[in-house]
């Protein structure tokens, strides 16, 4: 992630609730942990021994990554 780009904040909307709520307390925690590590210095998480924790990671961390203009 760029460092220009970066945001000071980000957001968790009652819709993601669905996807959290399926996750364990210690990975919902694993997850939000990441989130914030992933947001302020770029570092993506290795979930990939556990395919709901990564799932839910690149939906939530999706409203994060700069977008494209479209011209």
């Amino acid at each position: 992630m760029n460092a220009k780009v970066r945001k000071s904040s980000f957001y968790v909307y009652y819709d993601h609730e669905v996807i959290v709520s399926r996750l364990s307390d210690v990975e919902a925690g694993q997850l939000f942990k990441s989130l914030f590590h992933y947001g302020r210095d770029g570092i993506e998480p290795d979930f990939s021994n556990i395919p709901a924790l990564d799932m839910a990671f690149v939906i939530l961390s999706m409203a994060m990554k700069p977008r494209k203009k479209i011209i």
